[in-house]
């Protein structure tokens, strides 16, 4: 049974030391540092599940590492350090490699959307400079075709697929497989030299150019370094306690920065994440994997309730609908008279909860403790009803030339209609027309080749 609401419960441990030890007012070890060491810390543990042949598959840390050096020797014997790598390929463990064996070769990551219309992606690209370009099959490379892309010189695919090429055309790039180049081993001596090179990038090079587009479409690439990576990930730390049995559940693309920092926050505290697979298995991956924290939007929220509410309320009686709804009103009494609320209202929460709010969080996996909602506020009404069947909606407040989420709130202290207080690690002022200033470490170091935007 679960406690009354306003009731304090005692946590699992937190396992976020390893990413706050360092001060968020202090200087952050850069982002290469602390993916090795993560790599290493949790070898032996699952950082992905990952649904394929109707169940899920772990995939742990050791072979993430094992294919992320084995990569990251690749990229760099194709001197692509300080060079563009460009990602635009859906959420997947090599997706993740692709992306952690660039930043460990010195290489600039340009994440994108796959979303984007492809007119507005190749802008991207082309504005970018990629060198090489990360696809999810080689099929997805018909993208390309007529496209100027003067500096992409390979393609790199991460799936194996007999879908080929469109037939007839002569790409000016070179192909190359995933597969392929993690396949050879990694030798004492070439691992240590991957290793060494690694440590070796420099916190003021250049790590991560995260797009957005002006209003007339034109993009704008925010530019991050190493150690603001690196800082970004101790900001986050420094709020997002994470503990020993979570298991998150990603959704959100990683070309969107707030899903990608979130997810590296998981990586590097050695919790688990599972990848969706997309929109139609969401709520059946919620009851096979039974995650406890998500990062999602207003919009994606509304539609996973309204759903569980089509599914497991609408299709009773009308009689027992207008009990679930007086009961979630019940419940709203019981959240809005918190340690006030009387034995009577809180003997009416447990009824309600033990018939009805039980079955809604079970339709979510049945251990979701935490949503994270990004992007949007977060209706009021929508929030609240989340709230009073037993989840916990979180709104957070993020920029992308922020270089994370300048704004969130506490569990303990959170408004629903609020993105919360300023986060460690930024300054937040609100000049008289209402515009919002945010300063921190982590705030870009200007757009990429835009001299007079940036000023």
């Amino acid at each position: 049974m679960r406690p009354p609401m306003g009731e304090k419960t005692s946590a699992p441990p937190s396992i976020n030391a390893a990413v706050t030890e360092t001060a968020v007012a202090g200087s952050a070890d850069a982002f290469n540092a602390l993916v090795l060491e993560a790599l290493d810390r949790f070898s032996g543990e699952t950082c992905f599940r990952i649904w394929r042949n109707g169940r899920y598959r772990d995939v742990s840390y050791r072979h993430l590492r094992r294919q992320t050096l084995r990569l990251a020797r690749a990229l760099s014997e194709l001197e692509l350090g300080g060079q563009r790598v460009a990602l635009w390929a859906a959420n997947s463990p090599e997706w993740m490699v692709a992306y952690l064996a660039a930043q460990l070769a010195g290489s600039v990551v340009v994440p994108m959307r796959q979303s984007l219309p492809r007119r507005a992606s190749l802008r991207q690209l082309r504005d970018s400079g990629a060198r090489l370009l990360v696809l999810g099959t080689r099929g997805q490379a018909e993208r390309l075709v007529g496209a100027e892309l003067p500096h992409l010189k390979h393609v790199l695919v991460i799936e194996e697929s007999e879908e080929g090429a469109p037939a007839g055309v002569d790409w000016p790039f070179e192909v190359l497989h995933l597969s392929e180049l993690v396949s050879e081993r990694l030798e004492t001596e070439a691992r240590r030299r991957v290793l060494d090179s690694a440590r070796e990038v420099d916190g003021d090079a250049l790590a991560v150019i995260s797009y957005t587009t002006t209003q007339t479409g034109e993009p704008l690439g925010a530019v991050f370094s190493q150690a603001q990576r690196g800082q970004a990930m101790a900001t986050v730390g420094a709020w997002f306690t994470l503990h020993e049995d979570d298991l998150a559940f990603t959704a959100l693309p990683w070309g969107y920065p707030p899903s990608l920092d979130v997810s590296l926050h998981y990586l590097l505290s050695g919790i688990a994440n599972v990848l969706s697979q997309g929109r139609e298995l969401m709520l059946e991956e919620f009851r096979q994997a039974s995650p406890t924290v998500a990062l999602t939007t207003p919009h994606a929220l509304e539609r996973a309730y309204e759903e569980i509410i089509d599914d497991y309320i609408r299709r009773l009686p009308d009689s027992t609908q207008e009990m679930f709804f007086w009961a979630l009103g019940t419940s709203k009494k019981v959240l809005a008279a918190g340690a006030d609320a009387s034995p009577e209202l809180r003997e009416r929460y447990q009824r309600a909860d033990r018939t009805f709010f039980s079955r809604i969080r079970g339709a979510f996996g049945g251990r979701f403790r935490r949503f994270l909602s990004t992007g949007a506020p977060l209706p009021r009404p929508l929030a609240e009803s989340i709230q009073a069947v037993g989840l916990e909606p979180i709104n957070l407040y993020s920029v992308t030339e922020s270089g994370g989420f300048p704004s969130v709130n506490d569990a303990r202290g959170r408004r629903l209609d609020a993105c919360g207080d300023c986060a460690p690690g930024f300054e937040i002022k609100l000049e008289d027309g209402g515009q919002i200033l945010v300063r921190g470490t982590t705030v870009m170091r200007g757009y990429w080749r835009q001299d007079e935007a940036t000023s």
